[in-house]
């Protein structure tokens, strides 16, 4: 399943809670109920998906909120984004990597330093005055 359908699945099976922002704000704050969360009960959706274990809660809950802006629908938007993101980086999957041949110009020069550091260290050993 794509992480496309997840999404519209779970904005249509979830539930928004709007609740008072917490911090500073003026007036305003204790009147307007900006802060958006959403809960969706993924364990008791027929779309259980086992990649997403870890996020969710005791209940079988993925639980997302935002209260970054001052307006309910910004909120809003932030977590559909939220959710964008979370479902998106789950269900990535790398492509494989292709195997490519080192250079031959890469080993030449990986064996040239080799040759000039064993050089550098011949020339600390003790110096043999029996010959």
């Amino acid at each position: 399943m794509l992480w496309q359908e997840l999404l519209q699945i779970a904005l249509g099976e979830g539930s928004w809670e709007f609740s008072r922002s917490s911090g500073p704000g003026g007036q305003n704050v204790n009147k307007v109920e900006s802060r958006a969360v959403f809960r969706w009960n993924m364990k008791g959706s027929r779309y259980f998906s086992s990649k997403l274990v870890k996020y969710l809660t005791k209940s079988g809950d993925i639980i997302v909120g935002s209260d970054r802006f001052r307006d309910r629908e910004q909120n809003r938007r932030d977590v559909i984004e939220k959710l964008k993101v979370l479902f998106e980086e789950t269900f990535y999957e790398a492509p494989p990597r292709k195997k490519t041949k080192i250079p031959k110009s890469a080993k030449r020069k990986r064996l040239e330093s080799k040759t000039i550091r064993k050089e550098i260290k011949k020339g600390r050993r003790k110096v043999s005055y029996d010959d």
